[in-house]
């Protein structure tokens, strides 16, 4: 991505290491945690985009180069993302619409790659196609928990807030990136929003993990109590 302004380094930053705030709770209570497929996956996302950031400043900056880095970053960003839902739907035929889609979603980028100009800044249409996807899977998510009345109340949920995350980061990013491509360099100055919707999701995955341990923690106080009744 190059040199980024100085406005714009304190919120790259605090971009850079909110993606430390998921893994060090993960280690904090390591034995739960991976026992849950979901925040395997998002360990393993936080860690492979808090990387890809350290690098950044050595990569290629040559036009090629953020092609292929721009292009490369869609790719990896929507599978992650995809993983995490799909660990979160109970529904297989929409499973199975979601394979369709992502497979869909991954031939056109490889087309979009090949064709799209290299003048351009960012790939603006395979993010935007990104965007969407990913924030329907999440209120699939939204409308199976709701559906469902015999479960507890959605906010309960762990998942409700990890999606709520990608939800705000997608949807607060997404015209930021589709005027990407009209603004040219004019965008960087706007460019901060990103990086702060971004630090919001993972502020979200964050919470989302405490949710979780707090439920651990409650049903474990419910079986000693349990236990003690009997």
């Amino acid at each position: 991505m190059g040199k980024i302004p100085t406005i714009e380094s304190l919120f790259f930053n605090i971009l850079n290491y909110s993606f430390l705030l998921f893994p060090l709770l993960f280690f904090y209570r390591f034995k739960k945690f991976t026992n849950e497929p979901t925040f395997v996956i998002i360990f393993t996302y936080s860690i492979c985009f808090f990387l890809i950031l350290i690098l950044d400043p050595i990569l290629p900056q040559d036009s090629m180069g953020l092609k292929i880095y721009y292009s490369a970053y869609t790719f990896i960003e929507y599978l992650f993302f995809l993983l995490i839902i799909w660990q979160n739907i109970s529904s297989k035929n929409f499973k199975v619409l979601m394979l369709i889609l992502s497979l869909a979603f991954f031939g056109f980028q490889i087309f979009y790659f090949l064709s799209y100009k290299i003048r351009k800044p960012i790939d603006a249409i395979p993010i935007a196609i990104e965007s969407i996807l990913i924030i329907i899977f999440c209120f699939y998510f939204f409308h199976e928990q709701l559906k469902n009345l015999t479960t507890l109340a959605i906010y309960n949920n762990y998942f409700f807030w990890t999606a709520i995350g990608l939800v705000l980061y997608l949807a607060g990013s997404f015209f930021i990136y589709i005027l990407s491509n009209n603004l040219g360099h004019d965008v960087s100055k706007y460019w901060f929003i990103s990086y702060i919707f971004d630090t919001i999701k993972n502020i979200f995955f964050a919470i989302s993990a405490i949710i979780f341990l707090r439920q651990k923690n409650s049903t474990s106080r419910t079986r000693v109590i349990s236990n003690l009744d009997y």
